[in-house]
């Protein structure tokens, strides 16, 4: 990995991984509404929009060179929500078991941070 690819991949973790633990660190948010969100393949780009937002707006200069970073990404992770549920194990295990356990789970956590992702115009 260049420096350049280095440099991008760390501003890009922290920044990415920053937005993922706002929402999973809501206090409305939990395992219950987890499953439901889960089961009923509730989009949280729709119902957190506002919220990932307003999370978002202070890094929005970078996000211009996303693609870079996203292509970095999948290179070594395959994917972003591959990347993402790395972070989940580490910084929220229970969310992380139950969205690697739940049938469907994996399926439905990679749509939500691809819808995010687009919500944010980062593709």
């Amino acid at each position: 990995m260049s420096a350049m690819d280095t440099a991008m991949r760390n501003m890009g973790d922290g920044i990415f991984r920053q937005l993922l633990n706002s929402y999973f660190d809501r206090p409305d948010f939990t395992l219950d509404n987890l499953i439901v969100a889960i089961d009923d393949n509730v989009s949280l780009w729709e119902t957190g929009k506002s919220d990932i937002e307003a999370k978002a707006s202070p890094f929005r200069m970078f996000f211009g060179m996303a693609s870079s970073y996203l292509g970095v990404v999948e290179k070594q992770y395959g994917s972003v929500s591959n990347l993402a549920m790395e972070w989940l194990k580490t910084d929220h295990p229970s969310y992380y078991s139950l969205i690697s356990t739940t049938p469907g789970g994996p399926e439905w956590f990679d749509e939500q941070v691809n819808d995010i992702l687009k919500g944010l115009n980062i593709t």
